[in-house]
């Protein structure tokens, strides 16, 4: 049986001081309120050394990777000090980069906005890296009992549901779905487990869940009954006493399958 994982996400922006424009260290609250956290390769560095099975490392500022040499020089000092798994999303709209992240040093490569573009990228990137390498990112949030993808870039949701989404990008060579619920972000009220468990019974890929952990019961219930392969949290590691190796105990006591 494979184990199940726990994966902090760390969001990245960028903030001008003085003169320097630097990458630091953010939650969200619902994808509106931002609030900074620190450094985010001393962060990373902490999760590593409290055994979190990977990381997901994502630049929130909506630029294109061509034109975000501050994130680029980042993810270059992460991995020289990072040796864990890394997931990196983006900006990310061409083969090219697939190419630079994974030369780069990461593991998997995240695409978010492009997918709503064209499925012909999440297949044609499948064929050339290899479909472990491709997670599909999806905002979603529950339209009149229905959950629709949400379009950060735009702030609103579509009229797209979910489920039919999530199957048309693993026939399309996606090798990983990473689903975040946008009404739960960073509100600790629990992840939409539910929305999880009604996609994995349909899919074969591995699912990741996150937006709203809050407490260690959640990782819990995320896969117990949520059928998710990975859960992800951001502002319950970055801002609560927590640490994924506390997560990851609690999980065990559960009786779920997990390293320890």
């Amino acid at each position: 049986m494979l184990k199940k994982r726990l994966i902090p996400k760390l969001l990245i922006e960028t903030k001008k001081i003085g003169e320097e424009q630097i990458a630091i260290l953010v939650t969200t609250k619902g994808y509106q309120k931002k609030i900074a956290v620190g450094d985010p390769v001393s962060q990373a560095k902490i999760y590593e050394a409290n055994f979190a099975d990977e990381l997901i490392f994502t630049d929130i500022s909506g630029k294109n990777l061509d034109e975000n040499d501050i994130f680029l020089t980042l993810l270059d000092k992460l991995s020289q000090e990072i040796f864990m798994p890394i997931c990196v999303g983006g900006g990310v709209s061409k083969l090219e980069h697939f190419e630079q992240l994974l030369h780069a040093g990461c593991d998997k490569v995240s695409i978010n906005s492009s997918l709503l573009d064209d499925f012909g990228f999440v297949t044609n990137a499948s064929k050339n890296f290899g479909a472990q390498c491709v997670v599909g990112s999806l905002d979603f949030c529950t339209v009149n009992n229905n959950p629709v993808i949400y379009n950060w870039k735009l702030g609103a949701p579509t009229e797209i549901h979910l489920n039919d989404f999530c199957k048309k990008l693993e026939d399309s060579g996606a090798g990983e779905l990473h689903l975040c619920d946008v009404q739960r972000d960073g509100f600790g009220n629990g992840l939409n487990y539910k929305v999880c468990s009604e996609i994995s019974e349909t899919l074969e890929i591995p699912i990741i869940i996150s937006g709203g952990v809050g407490t260690a019961d959640d990782f819990v219930e995320g896969f117990q009954l949520g059928g998710a392969d990975a859960v992800a949290a951001g502002t319950y590691f970055c801002l609560r006493d927590q640490s994924p190796i506390q997560a990851r105990s609690h999980v065990k006591t559960a009786g779920i399958p997990i390293r320890i």
